[in-house]
């Protein structure tokens, strides 16, 4: 996978939503936090207006100067004149001039026949409602990739122009700076409450550090383009909150629950992988002396696959831990823990690492 951080320039995004839903903006915010950290965004609002200020004029400005207009589509934003006559309207006809890209989020259930939009490519994926989802930052993290790869799309053709054939955008503020802070923050303590939730769950909460959980945050922000991992494990229940923290960073994972599944999606025609994470034991053993993880290695192994490899289990005593951590080395593989702090250090270690196999 290309780093395209260094090739593309920030693409301007701003915000068209009812202050009736400023909490689910401020939800998607800090999703989006990650990109702005990373150089991909810079993100617009009008709450961003300084007292004094004229906000119909502040409005219009960076609404003229957007690359992508993000419509946060609910009840509340149809019955908004102003979102909908105003802000919508001149949004559709700078995205039917190719000036910008508009991109309509569905974030509460509403009906959408006869808006301009409705035959548009919604976020998130289906069209599904973000608050319909059972788990939001699921919704979240998909409605951010979606964006991330219109802003890499756009950031690449902004850097090839000069700098005087783009729209006028006002320095960033102070404000503006500590709000992005501020997101960026939240997505950290998120992060940190789901490992703190994730050690409970293996009553290692004693051990718990937040000072490291908040380095392997960092680590993971700071990760120049987005990451995929696939998880297998047949009682995805016992790893709600380490997905959830990796999430929080905008990691997408995918969870499949046997190594057919796994083996199915790690075909090279579908999706790439950045990282794999597997139980060490999946019933019934197809192979009645081999653990299903390492049958998946195995397999991984022998179709030519690079992806890395960790296991990730149970509670088991220093010797038997040892003796897997030897077995997976053996086999290519890349570690074994039972711990969630440990677990999520060696992810991003292993996203840090460059890939052999990394370009497809």
């Amino acid at each position: 996978m290309q780093d395209t951080a260094s090739t593309t320039s920030p693409v301007d995004l701003f915000y068209s939503y009812s202050h009736k839903d400023e909490q689910l903006r401020d939800e998607l915010d800090e999703h989006l936090a990650l990109l702005k950290r990373r150089g991909v965004l810079r993100t617009w609002h009008d709450r961003k207006i300084e007292a004094g200020q004229d906000w119909a004029a502040g409005i219009d400005a960076n609404l003229e100067a957007a690359d992508i207009i993000l419509l946060l589509i609910s009840p509340s934003f149809l019955n908004s004149n102003y979102c909908y006559d105003i802000e919508m309207k001149r949004g559709m006809e700078r995205h039917e001039a190719g000036l910008a890209r508009l991109i309509p989020v569905i974030i509460r259930s509403v009906d959408l026949e006869g808006a301009p939009f409705a035959s548009m490519q919604a976020l998130p994926k289906d069209a599904k409602p973000v608050t319909s989802w059972t788990n939001r930052d699921e919704a979240w993290t998909d409605v951010a990739k979606g964006i991330r790869k219109v802003a890499d799309e756009l950031g690449s053709l902004k850097g090839a122009l000069p700098p005087d054939a783009l729209p006028h955008r006002s320095a960033i503020s102070a404000d503006e700076d500590r709000r992005s802070g501020d997101a960026f923050s939240r997505a950290v303590s998120g992060f940190e409450k789901q490992m703190a939730s994730a050690m409970l769950q293996k009553q290692l909460q004693e051990e718990f550090r937040v000072d490291d959980a908040r380095q392997v945050a960092e680590r993971l922000a700071d990760l120049p383009d987005q990451k995929r991992l696939l998880w297998v494990d047949d009682h995805p229940e016992n790893n709600v909150s380490e997905i959830a923290s990796l999430r929080k960073m905008q990691i997408e994972v995918d969870a499949v629950t046997s190594t057919s599944e796994a083996l199915d999606r790690l075909k090279p025609t579908e999706a790439f992988y950045d990282l794999v994470i597997s139980d060490w034991e999946r019933f019934p053993r197809i192979i009645p002396w081999q653990p299903e993880g390492i049958r998946l290695l195995h397999k991984m192994r022998k179709a030519g696959s690079a992806v890395p490899v960790l296991f990730y289990h149970g509670f088991v005593d220093t010797e038997t831990l040892q003796a897997r951590r030897e077995q997976v080395l053996r086999e290519n593989g890349q570690g074994a823990t039972y711990r969630p702090d440990e677990l999520l250090e060696q992810v991003a270690r292993l996203l840090t690492e460059p890939r052999k196999d990394a370009v497809r």
